[in-house]
């Protein structure tokens, strides 16, 4: 048996499961959980249905496990699911227009807009939040403490574990960063210069790396600078990490103070530090390799899949089968007008893609996409 595989000892129905995300473009942070949550289901013997009105690069790794992935949501709406597992609000208004009377489990991973609960009460039966700052910031947007479940970041073990040992004293580090400022590069590489690390930087402003290659490429490495699931993978590959990107950073991960940094998901928002070069060259120093047996256990602990699944799907379970009481008729009428102007600014979006790809056919579709995406975003 597959040891990502959990034994039904209860003899539980397998669940239809529609699992959305609002882009799948690219191996970034929810796009690694979605596949890592419909791996891990795949696995265990469920049916699930993938939706993304965005999908680029990821769409191969669905259906290589046989998983159908769609980006026209009214394809579907004639199915029948136990359970919406769903990201970000523009996707939980789609969701509830087309299912009104579906189960939804809304996981929110961070706080920027997108992360945000919906604005209309869409009678979600349950909200999950990556970390305690997350669950404060839904708080504060209307959701009840009491009704948000702290659901960490899941990663396949299986794929990130150690090939190799790490050096008794830190020797190549590893920057991994799609948004890093020139600032804190230059910080990173003066500290590491007069420590005689030397340094490897991935991502969009460097060197853009097939993602399948990211566990070879961690167990290359000693230290490894990474901000949320970058931090876990690390971790699990027996890795020292060092929290810090473009929003400052948390330091390097200790066995002491590893939990404080989970709650905020490794996301440098707990200090937001921005550090001089004396100041990093001093945390580095904090270096223990012997730490790193120690991390990659309490990292196994708390965010390896084949143990986080099954928290999940007891999660499922409880709400497969509870009423969802119908929306008022103010709400549904907000809800269909959302759900109208989410649509109208897609088929905007998708006109302008066009034209945008006769002035330049060579740019390709997923520059073009995220061009989109990161104008339209930053103005809301």
């Amino acid at each position: 048996m597959h040891s990502g595989v959990i034994l039904n000892k209860t003899k539980k129905k397998p669940l239809r499961i529609l699992l959305t995300n609002h882009h799948l473009i690219s191996y970034q942070g929810s796009e690694n959980f979605t596949f890592t949550i419909a791996d891990f289901l795949t696995r265990n013997g469920h049916q699930v249905t993938v939706y993304s009105a965005y999908v680029d690069q990821l769409r191969n790794d669905f259906e290589n496990l046989g998983i159908t992935i769609v980006s026209d949501l009214k394809l579907l709406k004639e199915q029948s699911f136990d359970l919406a597992h769903v990201h970000h609000h523009i996707n939980a208004y789609e969701i509830r227009y087309y299912f009104p009377h579906l189960p939804i489990v809304l996981l929110c991973h961070g706080v920027p807009f997108l992360e945000h609960p919906p604005a209309l009460d869409l009678k979600i039966s349950q909200y999950l939040a990556t970390s305690e700052r997350v669950r404060e910031c839904m708080a504060t947007k209307g959701v009840a403490k009491d009704k948000i479940i702290i659901f960490r970041n899941m990663v396949d073990s299986e794929k990130f574990y150690p090939r190799s040992e790490i050096s008794p004293k830190p020797r190549r580090a590893l920057i991994i960063s799609n948004k890093i400022d020139s600032d804190s590069e230059n910080v990173i590489r003066q500290a590491c210069e007069a420590l005689k690390i030397s340094c490897v930087f991935i991502g969009q402003r460097f060197r853009p790396v097939d993602y399948h290659q990211m566990p070879l490429l961690l167990n290359e490495a000693d230290i490894v600078f990474s901000l949320g699931r970058g931090v876990i993978e690390a971790m699990l590959c027996g890795r020292i990490p060092v929290v810090f990107d473009y929003e400052g950073g948390d330091g390097m991960v200790t066995p002491s103070t590893i939990m404080q940094n989970v709650t905020c998901n490794f996301s440098g928002n707990l200090h937001n530090a921005h550090y001089t070069v004396d100041e990093l060259i001093s945390i580095l120093s904090l270096y223990q390799a012997d730490d790193a047996l120690q991390l990659r256990q309490i990292a196994l602990e708390n965010f390896a899949a084949s143990n986080r699944i099954g928290t999940l799907l007891d999660i499922y379970y409880k709400h497969i089968d509870t009423k969802v009481d119908e929306l008022s008729e103010t709400d549904k009428s907000m809800l269909a007008s959302f759900v109208l102007s989410i649509g109208e600014t897609r088929n905007y979006a998708a006109h302008c893609q066009r034209l945008e790809f006769k002035r330049n056919p060579k740019l390709p579709l997923l520059r073009r996409v995220k061009r989109f995406l990161e104008s339209f975003y930053l103005s809301a």
